[in-house]
């Protein structure tokens, strides 16, 4: 008897057992779903996870405003790509000066946000700033690489023109010069005019075509800069500029070259003349150019009518290459337009 109740004992404790593994194996995979849980990053959005705005046409928006949506890791980097976005819809068929990079690209059903993006727009090269900027709609999603932002901006259509109009008002007061074009003074002041004016006259042409697509063009002013446009073109066409420059300093002619009149009537000389220092700092070579730029009458006494002083330093870890930096440096500096660094 004893022996049977024994046995009959290790066959409950048996059976216990057994009838316990089970909720010891539950309670295990419970732990290991609540680790993976805990671990796992959230999926990549998709197109599906944003809301509607974001891929909205801009035909759904009041024609009253422009807008555009931004991406990036912040707020603030989505309200800048908004911002060039919108940018670039005012000056991207007036001569975009550099274009920009801003990408949504879609591929099996994610969408990749690329917001590396370098641009310089009419609006920026002529120092006007959006105002009036309203936020319309912004979401945050989670992803396995962080967070992406989305930022619907609008810009009201009058303000950009009124800030384009402000710019173009100095211009529609410029008046060609219409000198006696006998005598050799008449014809200097009429070129330096168009050298000082070229640019700024092309870029209020451009300012007046923003306008227009955004319903404020203004086409008196167009009319007159039109005008100044062809004078300065026949300037171009019978008055030349000649760089008068040594053998070294070839380099800086050709950065000059794109910005002055061929023709072979020199009434005006370029001439640079130009100083170099050379020495060493910390292990380093340095060199410094100094060039000196004057417009002048072609005949002596060589009357100067306009004349600058440039500085470019370089360094290098030779004295060759601080030569080359120097001059790229002030290669970069003549490139710009004259009315940038010659008429100040």
């Amino acid at each position: 008897m004893h022996t049977f109740w024994m046995h009959t004992g290790k066959m409950a404790m048996l059976l216990g057992l057994l009838l316990a593994l089970p909720s010891a194996a539950a309670q295990q995979s419970a732990a290991q779903l609540a680790t993976q849980s805990a671990t796992q990053q959230p999926p990549t959005p998709t197109e599906a996870d944003w809301p509607d705005w974001v891929f909205a046409p801009v035909s759904d928006y009041p024609t009253t405003h422009l807008y555009a949506v931004g991406f990036g890791v912040s707020k603030a980097t989505a309200r800048q790509h908004a911002l060039a976005e919108i940018s670039l819809q005012v000056s991207a068929d007036v001569n975009t000066l550099q274009r920009s990079v801003l990408a949504r690209k879609r591929s099996a059903g994610a969408t990749e946000i690329q917001d590396d993006f370098s641009q310089v727009t009419l609006l920026e090269a002529l120092g006007l700033q959006l105002e009036q900027v309203e936020e319309q709609q912004s979401t945050l999603l989670e992803n396995a690489d962080g967070s992406q932002v989305a930022v619907l901006l609008a810009v009201p259509k009058a303000a950009i023109v009124a800030g384009l109009h402000d710019r173009l008002r100095p211009l529609e007061a410029l008046n060609f010069p219409f000198m006696d074009e006998a005598s050799e003074q008449g014809r200097a002041q009429q070129l330096l005019w168009s050298l000082q004016y070229r640019q700024s006259i092309d870029d209020g042409l451009r300012l007046e075509r923003a306008m227009a697509a955004l319903g404020g063009g203004q086409p008196m002013a167009r009319m007159h800069l039109e005008q100044l446009q062809r004078e300065v073109q026949q300037v171009w066409q019978n008055m030349g500029v000649r760089v008068v420059a040594n053998y070294e300093l070839q380099p800086l002619v050709g950065a000059l070259s794109t910005q002055l009149p061929a023709a072979t009537d020199s009434v005006l000389w370029l001439r640079l003349t130009e100083q170099r220092k050379r020495g060493q700092k910390q292990g380093k070579f340095l060199e410094q150019r100094v060039v000196q730029v004057q417009l002048t009458s072609p005949t002596a006494p060589f009357t100067v009518y306009q004349q600058q002083q440039l500085r470019s330093i370089g360094e290098g870890a030779s004295a060759s290459a601080a030569e080359q930096a120097a001059l790229r440096s002030m290669q970069q500096q003549l490139e710009q337009p004259l009315r940038a660094w010659l008429f100040l």
